[in-house]
């Protein structure tokens, strides 16, 4: 195993402090958006944190934590494995996913077709079963006529 170099590995975290840099920034842009929107809402005589108002900060906040998790995964990525973006570990997942929800779907499929089959074949026996056992009733009943 070849192990990074000094300079390698100052980057790496030169990168990590950026990508943490970037997530506090996200943080404080989504506290300067909320602050907007509870002073618009407050202006106007609505309830800053009720209804729409409410909704448009828990917007921004969900949206901001996706985004400084991924800034925070970078972070993590840059220390442990380089330069290497974890956008692409994260595109890889999804591709992942596609490919499992694929087959999976594929033998949903095959369960269905096969579960269809068993309903109609069960029709078909249950059809012969009547068949036999009215031959077998007529067998027993005597004719009147004769």
């Amino acid at each position: 195993m070849v192990w990074p170099t000094t300079k390698a590995l100052q980057q790496a975290e030169m990168q990590a402090t950026n990508y943490t840099i970037a997530g506090n920034t996200l943080l404080r842009n989504m506290e300067r958006a909320n602050a907007a929107v509870r002073a618009r809402a407050a202006a106007n005589g609505v309830t800053y944190n009720e209804g729409s108002a409410a909704s448009v900060q828990v917007e921004n906040v969900a949206a901001t934590y996706r985004d400084v998790g991924i800034t925070n995964l970078n972070a993590l990525t840059a220390r442990l494995l380089g330069f290497e973006d974890a956008s692409a570990m994260v595109l890889a997942a999804k591709e992942q996913k596609e490919l499992t929800m694929n087959a999976a779907q594929t033998q949903a499929k095959q369960l269905r077709m096969a579960g269809e089959f068993a309903v109609q074949s069960g029709g078909i026996l249950s059809g012969a079963t009547m068949t036999t056992a009215a031959l077998d009733f007529a067998k027993t009943v005597k004719n009147p006529f004769a």
